[in-house]
């Protein structure tokens, strides 16, 4: 994956031309649906469940374009910690209903091709081929669009991952109606459709499970508050005993960080300096976005 992106930076951030990430986030959301309810009402036309299950995987790619359009928006008026904070939670709570909604799709999907699989019927291969290559040519459209304004930061990166896994459902489902061409299983259809929705579902059940956490203020895996405290009694001598340390997690990977300490008689300045060198080794630390700092003196 990484190494995707330094070839997309190393090919594309080199031209003339960039476009503001909102702008890129945009026109592969739009490019993205339009497919999408083409490939649906095509899977429904010719009785593809394939075409239907990718339909519902490329849904799956809007909604998290949307989420990552929806974060860049918001955080667009101000760059303030506090403002990073609420828009992390703002793209949390998109991300949970879109994973809820994605749920009951992939539901949708299992059991048409449980049906499929039950009374296997004719699809019309030539049809499912052609917009089978036009779902494949807008993940590439939107990749080189991403790639154009810019794939370094988290959010970017999320929805370039995610683009890359429906290439791959696209590829599955060009195999798959190549194969009914040639030996008429048409129950392949079925088969191919639930492995889609398999990919989808484990997608759908990370993104609730990741934005759960931050909504529901879980402590992050990686931090250890007491070590924290520890560190931090261990590091700057104004501290009178260890701090008591509070941690949140804001998003994947980052924190919020909130510290409450007894110090010893000491200037302004002192204190300003401590507060600054505390929220520099945390921001390093343990990835935290957001460090509020109360000292009693």
């Amino acid at each position: 994956m990484e190494m995707l992106i330094a070839a997309a930076r190393h090919n594309f951030g080199s031209l003339s031309f960039r476009i503001e990430k909102r702008t890129a986030l945009y026109l592969a959301l739009v490019l993205t649906v339009v497919v999408m309810l083409v490939e649906w009402i095509a899977g429904v036309k010719t009785n593809s469940v394939m075409l239907q299950s990718d339909a519902v995987h490329m849904l799956s790619h809007a909604a998290s374009l949307g989420v990552s359009l929806v974060a860049i928006c918001l955080g667009a008026s101000d760059a303030g910690s506090s403002d990073q904070v609420r828009t992390k939670r703002y793209e949390a709570m998109g991300a949970f209903v879109n994973g809820l909604l994605l749920i009951l799709f992939t539901g949708q999907i299992f059991w048409m091709g449980f049906v499929k699989a039950i009374d296997p019927s004719a699809v019309n291969v030539a049809q499912g081929l052609s917009v089978a290559f036009i779902g494949l040519a807008t993940n590439l459209i939107c990749a080189l669009i991403l790639a154009w304004g810019g794939v370094e930061d988290l959010n970017s990166k999320s929805a370039f991952y995610h683009l890359l896994a429906d290439t791959f459902s696209s590829v599955v489902i060009i195999v798959g109606m190549v194969v009914i061409k040639y030996t008429s299983w048409f129950w392949v259809d079925a088969a191919l459709s639930v492995g889609v929705a398999v990919v989808v579902a484990k997608w759908c059940i990370r993104l609730l499970k990741e934005s759960s956490r931050v909504l529901l203020q879980m402590k992050p895996r990686w931090v250890k508050e007491e070590k924290i405290a520890q560190d931090l009694f261990n590091r700057f001598d104004l501290l009178i005993q260890p701090p008591k340390v509070n941690v949140w997690e804001c998003a994947p990977g980052q924190c919020v960080v909130v510290i409450h300490g007894a110090v010893y008689p000491g200037t302004h300045l002192e204190y300003r300096n401590l507060k600054n060198e505390i929220r520099k080794r945390l921001e390093t630390q343990v990835n935290a976005v957001s460090v509020k700092i109360e000292l009693d003196c």
